[in-house]
């Protein structure tokens, strides 16, 4: 049994010398222009989706996030336009540029949005998810203009590309504020 306990001391601490080696050694390639390993890919896209789903178990949705109010919808088309669209797309609304460059690339909300719950959503637009370009809008946005977010992603795969345009083009005729500065 002591031959066993010694091995596996062993062969921990030539793990963590290797990681450390790695680590400090710059040996592991950060640039977002090359795509991750299928094993790193793997490791990280089951770590942000179990992480998501667990975390969003604990929020309670507002009752005013599951209905299609149109003043709680055009809150919502008002940020994600302003906000989300560079990098999430939408109908008839090619992404920006700064898409191109993300890695991962961000999903496209328009067909992604069915696959999450309002809940994982929430819980995605406020904290953002590291080493993705995903920000943390809760630190500039109340739960409230969040929720208003949320509910209109979960309608944005219900829009056409001539309604989306039509939202556009009416424009943001109230503005909002987050802590003295507009968008």
């Amino acid at each position: 049994m002591k031959k066993v306990l010694v091995t596996i001391i062993v062969i921990v601490v030539v793990m963590a010398a290797a990681a450390l080696g790695v680590i400090y050694g710059g040996r592991y390639d950060v640039a977002a222009s090359t795509p991750d390993s299928p094993m790193v890919r793997w490791a990280l896209t089951t770590t942000r989706e179990n992480v998501v789903k667990r975390e969003a178990k604990a929020i309670d949705v507002p009752e005013f996030a599951h209905q299609s109010d149109q003043a709680l919808l055009r809150t919502g088309f008002v940020h994600y336009n302003e906000m989300c669209v560079k990098c999430h797309a939408a109908p008839g609304v090619e992404p920006g540029e700064i898409r191109a460059g993300l890695n991962p690339k961000p999903p496209r909300l328009a067909r992604r949005a069915r696959e999450r719950t309002l809940a994982e959503l929430f819980w995605v637009s406020k904290h953002g998810i590291k080493m993705t370009g995903m920000p943390a809008w809760g630190k500039t946005h109340s739960d409230e203009e969040l929720w208003a977010v949320v509910a209109f992603v979960k309608h944005l795969p219900k829009l056409s590309a001539e309604e989306y345009a039509v939202m556009r083009e009416q424009g943001d005729d109230a503005g909002h504020q987050h802590e003295g500065h507009s968008h």
